[in-house]
């Protein structure tokens, strides 16, 4: 038998049984420490926190203010010697113009929420990737172990001279195929680990991260969706600025706190009420409030549109994830057989009852049908991501 690279093999065998150790982490977990590292998701909600400010500020109620001066003459001085102006919003001006400002505060949220939801679907998605690698590598790690047994018994069979010498180099070419495997496999996880900590902006422990379970993660509760979310927020806009647009032609009030004038030898006070009643303005106020109306109307169609395109979406990543399962069941059944078969092709060719050729024949049918099992199972947390996107779901919590 040939002697191997011992030091290189142990290495690559190690590597491929790490997703068994290390401590689980759940999928809500690892989305968590993403959306807590992620730019994207501060840039979103620092935009929240700033549409809270600006619909402060366009709520509140017009400043008080002081208007004093003086003139050189006393009878050409103008404007105000001494006067307190404080408005009354009498007729919820203000309040309509607050409602404004909330609308653009939950944009900023359906914004941060599809920031956040984006990260989800990508850490997920390199998760299911990760996970895929892993698997292969350990597949192969598996398929190489059957060919170094596989040579060790041509070995002793050709030294026995029960076979020709040409068998055994056959076995030493699918050895070495099956290490090369082992190799590409190993380099295809430090790729896909690689995404992944891409995604996360953070280390991941690989030894968690084969013991995830995505399935568990699946359910059918529904979440508003952000799109539904935003037009939601737009439509409440539209509606605030037909209100505005009605209070437009109402009167704004006004307290006056006066002083006489300096040139004045006598220091007089007195309170006036004022109320400032906008005549005509020239149709603004109407073609305000009709716009404000259509766009309401507008939104309420897109809500409806939305609702029934993403109550599709929803049945057709259901039936995606109930193939994929049904699928990873089958396979996981099929890849039992082929390992009970190898087994028995082994023992019979030890005892030489089958042929060289049978074995590697039972050997590949196995390769195939791991393949297929990897295959199926990341098509199943493929479908569970798409589940929790097309529900709205988000696992992680925002900090």
């Amino acid at each position: 038998m040939r002697q191997f690279k011992s030091g290189r093999l142990s290495i690559i065998l190690a590597l491929a049984s790490l997703h068994t150790a290390g401590a689980a982490e759940d999928l809500a977990g690892l989305v968590s420490r993403a959306l807590s590292h992620r730019l994207s998701v501060e840039s979103a909600r620092l935009a929240v926190l700033s549409a809270k400010q600006s619909a402060i500020a366009a709520g509140a109620y017009l400043p008080t203010r002081l208007e004093a001066g003086t003139g050189t003459r006393p009878d050409v001085s103008g404007g105000e010697d001494l006067t307190l102006f404080h408005p009354i919003d009498l007729f919820g001006k203000a309040r309509a113009a607050r409602i404004v400002g909330d609308a653009g505060v939950k944009l900023a949220e359906a914004g941060l929420l599809q920031s956040s939801l984006e990260v989800q679907g990508e850490v997920l998605q390199s998760l299911a990737q990760v996970r895929f690698a892993l698997t292969s590598q350990a597949n192969a790690g598996e398929l190489l172990k059957i060919a170094v047994a596989v040579e060790a018994a041509t070995k002793a069979r050709v030294d026995a001279q029960a076979l020709p010498d040409i068998q055994l180099v056959r076995a030493q070419l699918e050895t070495s195929r099956a290490q090369q495997v082992l190799a590409d496999k190993a380099s295809d996880t430090d790729a896909a680990t690689r995404h992944l900590r891409q995604a996360m902006h953070d280390s991941i422990d690989l030894g968690s991260i084969r013991r995830l379970d995505f399935t568990a993660s699946n359910t059918s509760e529904v979440f508003p969706r952000t799109e539904q979310l935003s037009v939601q927020a737009q439509m409440q806009q539209a509606q605030a600025e037909g209100r505005q647009a009605n209070l437009m032609t109402l009167p704004d009030f006004e307290i006056q706190a006066r002083r006489s004038p300096w040139a004045d030898p006598g220091q007089r006070y007195a309170v006036r009420l004022q109320l400032v009643w906008p005549l005509w303005d020239n149709g603004q106020a109407r073609a305000k409030r009709v716009a404000a109306n259509l766009q309401v109307q507008a939104f309420a169609a897109s809500l409806s549109d939305l609702s029934h395109r993403h109550a599709a979406e929803r049945e057709i990543t259901d039936a995606e994830w109930t193939a994929a399962q049904a699928s990873v069941a089958s396979f996981k059944k099929i890849v039992e057989t082929s390992r009970n078969l190898v087994k028995r092709t082994e023992l019979g060719f030890a005892a030489g009852a089958i042929t060289q050729t049978d074995i590697y024949e039972a050997r590949r049918s196995l390769q195939e049908n791991l393949e297929s099992l990897a295959l199926a199972q990341q098509r199943l947390e493929l479908a569970v991501e798409a589940s929790l996107r097309a529900r709205g779901r988000l696992l992680g919590t925002l900090k």
